[in-house]
């Protein structure tokens, strides 16, 4: 079953990673220094890769197929249960990083991270060795399909080899460099990981023209502008609730005015703070009150990756 195959090596892909962090998690115990951009990064691939990608795929691409071809529901219910344990265990340590309590770091990722091995090996044993043995090819296939629409709907263009990259970086985490506390990415500036190429839109236009704009440049935010200064920005999420109205409503409407900005010479390490503890996906750079490029959760993504 390729479907299986395809959940298979993910599997593998998450155990490397935990392996990496289980390092970070040794390390931060020992008294080293405390490699906020590596746990924020850990954060990143397990919300995104795990939690949002992986576990869509289980959840609404393979579980029904299994439901349909035997009496799974029991083993169904224990790992989506599993799932949702360890989604309320990522969001805790998320909340206790942005609430600056290092302290319990390091013992809610050791919990997070024996709570997703135990899973990946439970998982394995109860529902990927059932559907080998009872799915069609049919199945294989419409599995295959549901898989390509939630990696088309979760991550933009590109997004699955940066976490792949990033994934790479966290299995050799903590290595000589980071040990010593010498992270060579620690003095990065935000001009120098910036995408300078940002559309924007003027707040008197349509949702209906945002929209078109988002999905011409694969991105989920447009920053507002107007006579050449920040006004705005404008999230899919504050799309949601003027949904079949998007032809008639201005931008101004749903915008967020007054975003928060960083500037080019902000430390990569204070964006991913901003980044992390508003649960935004990219912030606005903004120079002289223009907007010079934006800054994303994927940027933070290549920065370290180049750094592993």
């Amino acid at each position: 079953m390729e479907c299986v195959e395809h959940l298979r090596r993910d599997h593998a892909l998450i155990a490397r990673v935990l392996d990496g962090v289980d390092t970070v998690v040794h390390g931060i115990e020992a008294g080293s220094r405390f490699p906020r951009e590596l746990v924020v990064a850990a954060i990143e691939f397990f919300g995104s890769f795990v939690g949002r990608y992986h576990d869509a795929k289980e959840e609404e691409g393979l579980f029904p197929l299994l439901a349909r071809r035997g009496p799974h529901g029991p083993a169904l219910a224990t790992i989506q249960s599993q799932h949702d344990d360890c989604r309320a265990r990522l969001g805790s340590l998320a909340a206790t990083l942005r609430g600056g309590a290092y302290g319990g770091v390091a013992t809610e990722l050791r919990g997070y991270v024996a709570a997703l091995r135990a899973h990946v090996s439970a998982e394995t044993d109860a529902v990927l060795t059932a559907a080998e043995r009872v799915l069609t090819p049919a199945d294989d296939a419409e599995a295959r399909r549901a898989f390509d629409a939630i990696e088309a709907r979760e991550l933009a263009p590109g997004g699955r080899e940066a976490l792949v990259a990033l994934a790479d970086v966290l299995a050799r985490a903590y290595d000589a460099d980071a040990s010593a506390g010498r992270a060579p990415y620690r003095h990065v500036a935000v001009r120098e990981i910036m995408r300078r190429a940002v559309a924007t839109i003027a707040p008197q236009l349509s949702l209906a023209r945002a929209i078109e704009l988002m999905n011409g440049r694969g991105v989920r935010e447009l920053p507002v502008v107007e006579r050449g200064r920040l006004v705005g920005i404008l999230t899919t999420t504050d799309l949601v609730p003027h949904r079949g109205h998007e032809e008639w409503t201005a931008v101004r409407t749903a915008m967020t005015p007054d975003p928060i900005t960083v500037g080019p010479d902000t430390p990569i390490r204070d964006a991913a703070s901003l980044l992390l503890a508003h649960r935004f996906n990219a912030l606005p750079v903004v120079d002289g009150g223009s907007v010079v490029g934006m800054v994303a959760r994927s940027d933070l993504v290549r920065v370290v990756a180049g750094a592993g």
